[in-house]
Protein backbone atom coordinates (compact mmCIF):
# COMPACT_ATOMS: atom_id res chain seq x y z
CA UNK A 1 0.00 0.00 0.00
CA UNK A 2 2.84 2.02 0.72
CA UNK A 3 4.47 1.57 -2.56
CA UNK A 4 1.19 2.48 -4.76
CA UNK A 5 0.77 5.85 -2.69
CA UNK A 6 4.91 7.24 -3.09
CA UNK A 7 4.10 6.12 -6.84
CA UNK A 8 0.90 7.63 -7.11
CA UNK A 9 3.01 10.98 -4.81
CA UNK A 10 5.65 10.62 -7.32
CA UNK A 11 3.32 10.41 -10.22
CA UNK A 12 1.02 13.71 -9.78
CA UNK A 13 4.70 15.64 -9.04
CA UNK A 14 5.88 14.36 -12.40
CA UNK A 15 2.78 15.27 -14.15
CA UNK A 16 2.25 18.47 -12.23
CA UNK A 17 5.83 19.26 -13.25
CA UNK A 18 5.17 18.22 -17.29
CA UNK A 19 2.26 20.50 -17.28
CA UNK A 20 4.28 23.44 -16.16
CA UNK A 21 6.95 23.40 -18.37
CA UNK A 22 5.72 20.94 -20.95
CA UNK A 23 6.52 23.77 -24.00
CA UNK A 24 10.09 24.29 -22.42
CA UNK A 25 10.97 20.81 -21.97
CA UNK A 26 9.26 18.99 -25.00
CA UNK A 27 10.82 21.69 -27.26
CA UNK A 28 14.16 21.15 -25.70
CA UNK A 29 16.74 18.91 -27.12
CA UNK A 30 18.94 18.68 -24.24
CA UNK A 31 15.78 18.11 -21.83
CA UNK A 32 14.42 15.02 -24.21
CA UNK A 33 18.06 13.95 -24.01
CA UNK A 34 18.28 13.72 -20.60
CA UNK A 35 14.92 12.27 -20.51
CA UNK A 36 15.98 9.46 -23.21
CA UNK A 37 19.30 8.86 -20.63
CA UNK A 38 17.03 8.44 -18.02
CA UNK A 39 14.03 6.86 -18.74
CA UNK A 40 15.91 3.16 -18.69
CA UNK A 41 17.20 3.94 -15.48
CA UNK A 42 14.31 4.73 -13.52
CA UNK A 43 11.81 1.96 -15.42
CA UNK A 44 14.68 -0.26 -14.02
CA UNK A 45 14.80 0.66 -10.98
CA UNK A 46 10.98 0.34 -10.55
CA UNK A 47 11.26 -2.96 -11.62
CA UNK A 48 13.61 -4.39 -9.69
CA UNK A 49 12.62 -2.45 -6.36
CA UNK A 50 8.75 -3.53 -6.63
CA UNK A 51 8.68 -7.30 -6.79
CA UNK A 52 5.32 -8.55 -9.21
CA UNK A 53 5.24 -11.64 -7.14
CA UNK A 54 4.68 -10.22 -3.59
CA UNK A 55 1.59 -7.92 -5.11
CA UNK A 56 -1.84 -8.80 -5.29
CA UNK A 57 -3.64 -9.68 -8.55
CA UNK A 58 -5.60 -6.49 -9.24
CA UNK A 59 -2.11 -4.89 -8.52
CA UNK A 60 -0.14 -6.57 -10.64
CA UNK A 61 -2.48 -5.64 -13.18
CA UNK A 62 -1.83 -2.29 -12.77
CA UNK A 63 1.79 -2.94 -12.45
CA UNK A 64 1.70 -4.11 -15.84
CA UNK A 65 -0.47 -1.44 -17.17
CA UNK A 66 2.09 1.33 -15.54
CA UNK A 67 5.71 -0.58 -17.15
CA UNK A 68 3.58 -0.44 -20.31
CA UNK A 69 2.76 3.08 -20.13
CA UNK A 70 6.25 4.14 -19.23
CA UNK A 71 7.16 1.80 -22.18
CA UNK A 72 5.18 3.69 -24.75
CA UNK A 73 6.03 7.24 -23.06
CA UNK A 74 9.65 6.14 -23.51
CA UNK A 75 9.42 5.35 -27.04
CA UNK A 76 7.12 8.40 -28.19
CA UNK A 77 9.96 10.61 -25.97
CA UNK A 78 12.35 8.68 -28.50
CA UNK A 79 10.53 9.49 -31.50
CA UNK A 80 10.48 13.05 -30.25
CA UNK A 81 14.27 13.28 -29.45
CA UNK A 82 14.85 11.81 -33.54
CA UNK A 83 12.24 14.92 -34.98
CA UNK A 84 14.49 17.29 -33.10
CA UNK A 85 17.48 15.97 -34.07
CA UNK A 86 16.59 16.17 -37.40
CA UNK A 87 15.57 19.65 -37.24
CA UNK A 88 18.68 20.51 -35.67
CA UNK A 89 20.13 18.93 -38.93
CA UNK A 90 18.33 20.29 -41.60
CA UNK A 91 18.95 23.89 -39.84
CA UNK A 92 22.39 23.23 -39.75
CA UNK A 93 23.06 22.10 -43.19
CA UNK A 94 20.41 25.25 -44.58
CA UNK A 95 22.51 27.20 -42.70
CA UNK A 96 25.62 25.67 -44.42
CA UNK A 97 24.13 25.95 -47.58
CA UNK A 98 23.39 29.80 -47.07
CA UNK A 99 26.83 30.48 -45.89
CA UNK A 100 28.41 28.65 -48.69
CA UNK A 101 25.95 30.63 -51.37
CA UNK A 102 26.50 33.90 -50.24
CA UNK A 103 30.07 33.58 -49.89
CA UNK A 104 30.48 32.43 -53.55
CA UNK A 105 28.23 35.18 -54.74
CA UNK A 106 30.90 37.37 -52.84
CA UNK A 107 33.94 35.96 -54.86
CA UNK A 108 32.14 35.73 -58.08
CA UNK A 109 31.42 39.33 -57.43
CA UNK A 110 34.80 40.38 -56.54
CA UNK A 111 35.93 38.25 -59.47
CA UNK A 112 33.38 40.12 -61.57
CA UNK A 113 34.47 43.82 -60.62
CA UNK A 114 38.08 42.94 -61.35
CA UNK A 115 36.90 41.55 -64.73
CA UNK A 116 34.88 44.79 -65.33
CA UNK A 117 38.09 46.63 -64.32
CA UNK A 118 40.06 44.83 -66.82
CA UNK A 119 37.68 45.45 -69.36
CA UNK A 120 37.42 49.30 -68.93
CA UNK A 121 41.35 49.22 -68.61
CA UNK A 122 41.30 47.58 -72.21
CA UNK A 123 38.80 49.89 -73.42
CA UNK A 124 40.62 53.16 -72.46
CA UNK A 125 43.82 51.47 -73.88
CA UNK A 126 41.75 50.69 -77.34
CA UNK A 127 40.07 54.17 -76.88
CA UNK A 128 44.16 55.56 -77.06
CA UNK A 129 45.39 53.94 -79.27
CA UNK A 130 42.19 54.68 -82.12
CA UNK A 131 43.37 58.06 -81.32
CA UNK A 132 46.76 57.65 -81.70
CA UNK A 133 46.36 55.50 -84.87
CA UNK A 134 43.74 58.11 -86.14
CA UNK A 135 46.65 61.09 -85.75
CA UNK A 136 49.06 59.13 -87.27
CA UNK A 137 46.97 58.68 -90.23
CA UNK A 138 45.98 62.39 -90.56
CA UNK A 139 49.56 63.28 -90.08
CA UNK A 140 50.39 60.22 -93.14
CA UNK A 141 47.85 61.72 -94.67
CA UNK A 142 48.81 65.54 -94.36
CA UNK A 143 52.44 64.16 -95.53
CA UNK A 144 51.42 62.89 -98.65
CA UNK A 145 49.04 65.31 -99.71
CA UNK A 146 51.89 67.88 -99.22
CA UNK A 147 54.47 65.30 -101.19
CA UNK A 148 51.87 65.23 -103.87
CA UNK A 149 51.68 69.02 -104.25
CA UNK A 150 55.68 68.97 -104.85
Amino acid sequence: MAAGLFLVGVSVVIARVIFLYWGNVWNSAHAINFLVAWIPSVLSVLVAFVPEKDLERRMRLKWRLLVIAFGFIYSLVLWHQQGLNDLANSQQTQTAISTAVSQANDHADTQFGKTQGQITDVRHSLEATEKNLTSKVDQSRRQSVLASEK
